[in-house]
C-alpha cells in the first residue's frame, strides 16, 4: 500500500501487509499527524524510503500500530528514530548511506 502526501487511512488484512512511505526533494514528506497505519493478523512491515537530502527524516506523528517489522532507509540529516509511539512492532531496521551519522534509536 503507497502511502501518499495527502491523509492516508490503511488498515491490514489477514495476509502480510506491505506498506510504502517513499518520500524525496519532490514528494516531500509521506508521513504526517493525521496518517494511520494499522497492520492486520499477518506479519506486517513498513518501508521507508527517505532521500530529502537534508531535511530531517521524521515519523511526522503518523499513528502506527500492529505493523511488526519496520525498515528505514535515509540520506537524510538523521538525527534519531524514535519508534517509542509505534504499538505492535517486533523488529526495526535501519539503514544510513555512507555520508548519515545515526545518533540515536529509541523504542522506550
Amino acid at each position: 500500500m503507497p502511502l501518499t502526501t495527502g491523509v492516508d487511512t490503511f488498515t491490514g488484512n489477514a495476509g502480510d501487509d506491505v506498506f510504502n512511505a517513499v518520500q524525496n526533494a519532490t514528494t516531500g514528506a509521506v508521513l504526517g499527524g493525521l496518517d494511520v497505519l494499522v497492520g492486520g493478523a499477518g506479519n506486517d512491515s513498513l518501508n521507508v524510503s527517505d532521500t530529502q537530502g537534508t531535511a530531517a527524516f521524521t515519523f511526522g506523528g503518523a499513528s502506527i500500530t500492529g505493523i511488526e517489522t519496520v525498515n528505514v532507509t535515509t540520506n537524510g540529516d538523521f538525527t534519531g528514530l524514535n519508534i517509542s509511539a509505534m504499538t505492535g512492532w517486533l523488529m526495526a531496521q535501519l539503514c544510513l548511506t555512507p555520508t548519515t551519522t545515526a545518533k540515536s534509536i529509541a523504542s522506550s
